[in-house]
């Protein structure tokens, strides 16, 4: 009777041999485009992919699934939380939270952050005809209470004309600086106005308070 040697092949399992296994066998293996195999008439190791006979076994690995953020940032204070709750655990804070949207690359969800820590205001992606993200949009919040601060610094800058700027003077440059860091912080605060007003209004105070008294540039 005349047998007709089958075939084998040998697996490089991590720099370990596999013992002999015939296309059959192999079958049962995991075999990737990338596993390092051996038969005779080779003279080294090749990937399995490059033999014509093994392609059909041949398990097919998709790409890997690139890790997406998908959470939010707190606007308030930018700092980035993987599960958004009613007040921001950094700030303690109501929290004004930005969804970070699913179909950014990692790039553009650096970007996306980035954005809102530098402006604490929303953005949304704008895209072309591709698909791809052009830009980001921001949002203008909107302004649902004046600052006190603003209009303390409007009013200071107004009484100083009236009566004592000395007083004044000092206190409606506080109110605008403390008004300008509530805001930044805060872009539902509206008052923006006023306070450059009250801020012109103290500026005219003291030149006036210096050419009273004939001091600085009037002396």
């Amino acid at each position: 009777m005349n047998y007709i040697m089958e075939k084998k092949y040998f697996l490089n399992n991590d720099g370990n041999q596999s013992e002999p296994l015939s296309l059959t066998q192999l079958k049962k293996e995991y075999i990737t485009p990338d596993t390092l195999v051996w038969t005779e008439g080779l003279e080294d190791w090749v990937t399995a992919g490059a033999l014509e006979e093994l392609k059909s076994i041949i398990r097919v690995i998709p790409p890997p699934i690139k890790k997406v953020i998908s959470e939010g940032i707190c606007v308030a204070c930018g700092e980035f939380k993987d599960s958004i709750n009613a007040k921001c655990p950094s700030c303690n804070g109501e929290s004004d939270w930005a969804v970070i949207p699913k179909d950014l690359n990692e790039n553009e969800v650096v970007e996306f952050i980035n954005k809102i820590k530098k402006t604490k205001s929303h953005f949304i992606p704008t895209y072309d005809k591709a698909g791809n993200v052009k830009y980001f949009k921001e949002i203008k919040a909107k302004k649902t209470s004046t600052d006190p601060f603003a209009i303390a610094s409007f009013a200071a800058g107004l009484g100083g004309f009236l009566i004592l700027p000395i007083i004044f003077i000092p206190i409606a440059y506080v109110s605008s600086i403390v008004s300008y860091y509530r805001m930044n912080q805060d872009k539902s605060l509206g008052g923006t106005g006023l306070r450059v007003i009250g801020v012109i209004l103290t500026t005219i105070n003291i030149f006036w308070v210096m050419y009273t008294m004939k001091i600085g540039f009037f002396a």
